[in-house]
């Protein structure tokens, strides 16, 4: 996780060719720490290819990979939803994928994530309840 800090400016250029039901584990991974650096830097013109890239992973997240991180990418979730927002029309681009993560994440479909109330959330700020 230090390199991946070390190169975090240049992680877009690592995750353009993974594909998310493929990779979902290292997507995550990288994804969180390109967020922290996008945080650290206040660079919002680069905020939208990460929600791009995010919103695509959590669309298509891999169950059998999650299991190994959840923590993770619950927190990839919520960072995911602080870059959208401010986005135009991105709480509701961002509650489909949230939705989308929160069964990924579920064991089952009667567990409740913290995912669910990012998503719930976002539905809320779009207001499509």
């Amino acid at each position: 996780e230090e390199l991946l800090f070390r190169h975090a400016m240049s992680l877009d250029d690592l995750c353009e060719p993974l594909s998310a039901p493929a990779h979902t584990l290292g997507l995550v991974f990288a994804l969180n720490v390109r967020a922290s650096a996008l945080a650290q830097a206040g660079a919002s013109p680069l905020a939208s290819t990460f929600v791009q890239r995010c919103r695509l992973l959590l669309l298509h997240a891999d169950r059998a990979q999650l299991v190994f991180a959840p923590l993770e990418f619950s927190r990839l979730c919520a960072k995911f939803l602080t870059f959208a927002l401010p986005q135009p029309s991105g709480a509701l681009l961002a509650v489909r994928p949230l939705l989308a993560a929160a069964a990924a994440l579920a064991p089952t479909p009667n567990h409740i994530t913290p995912v669910h109330a990012l998503a719930l959330q976002a539905a809320i700020q779009a207001k499509t309840y």
